[in-house]
């Protein structure tokens, strides 16, 4: 996963993405599909931009990791990305509750915190989907 990320970071796009699907090739992790989604998500490259597979893997990765608060918070942030905000929604829903098990009052307060953000940029998101839908000229031309 290193070598995936040297290469992202030199922009190196195509041997990036085969780095990290022969990893997760070699063993399927939750850290692995969380990268792929990031990538599919986030990608300046728009041949590399997907949502779907964005989707895809981030919901791989919880399924792998259900547990896990911070690739939670991960997930919902690339499902949000990918808009996916339902998805996102849900996924922040079931972050709250592992964060309600978690360490100290103080620990447990910075997370709620953090899930409170996520929360308006999930429907901050929303609204700026809706309002370029609505930009959108009509396909009859009215």
């Amino acid at each position: 996963m290193a070598w995936s990320a040297k290469n992202l970071e030199e922009n190196r796009h195509r041997p990036a993405l085969a780095a990290m699907q022969k990893a997760l090739a070699l063993q399927e992790t939750a850290r692995a599909r969380l990268m792929l989604a990031r990538f599919y998500a986030t990608s300046v490259v728009s041949e590399f931009k997907d949502r779907d597979k964005a989707r895809e893997n981030a919901r791989r990765a919880y399924e792998l990791d259900p547990e896990n608060y911070h690739s939670l918070l991960e997930i919902v942030e690339l499902l949000a990305a990918a808009g996916d905000f339902d998805e996102a929604q849900r996924m922040r829903e079931r972050a709250e509750e592992l964060a309600s098990k978690r360490g100290s009052s103080r620990r447990r307060q910075r997370e709620q915190q953090r899930l409170k953000s996520l929360r308006q940029e999930i429907e901050e998101k929303r609204a700026q989907r809706a309002a370029a839908k609505e930009a959108e000229p009509s396909p009859t031309g009215v």
